[in-house]
Order: structure tokens, then C-alpha cells, then sequence
């Protein structure tokens, strides 16, 4: 039964959940902006909904970490 559901994207379409609704904002979750960004807000501090609900994600580049030294080197 669950195949057919599966199978078929106008029943499954009932089954999305407010996590997982491209396009709708969770209206319980409000944020705050901190230090120029936002932060979700505390329980009891008023806060706004997301203006659009966040559909990709920002890759920040990490530097490389150099390999840590052999044993045997570092005790050279």
C-alpha cells in the first residue's frame, strides 16, 4: 500500500510535512538577528519568520590542515 503511494506523487503530496514542505516556513520557528546574522529565537523572545525558507545551503571553504608529524620524525 505504501508502493502505491510511493509511486504515485499526488498521494504522496499529502503526506508533507512542514519540515519537509519546499516553500513553507515553519511558523513555529522565529529568529533574531545576533552580530549580523540570524539566530533561531529563545522560547518567549519575539521573533520574525524567515522572509523565504532557506532552500540551499552555503559551503564555507576550510584551509588545509597540514599531516601531523610521524612518530618517528618527531622524535628526531
Amino acid at each position: 500500500e505504501w508502493a502505491a503511494v510511493l509511486a504515485d506523487p499526488e498521494r504522496l503530496r499529502r503526506f508533507a510535512s512542514f519540515a519537509n514542505a519546499p516553500g513553507t516556513p515553519d511558523p513555529t520557528v522565529t529568529f533574531v538577528p545576533e552580530r549580523g546574522q540570524i539566530r533561531p529565537a529563545r522560547p518567549g523572545e519575539p521573533g520574525t519568520l524567515l522572509d523565504t525558507p532557506a532552500t540551499s545551503r552555503v559551503l564555507i571553504p576550510l584551509p588545509a590542515v597540514p599531516a601531523a608529524p610521524r612518530a618517528q620524525e618527531a622524535h628526531r
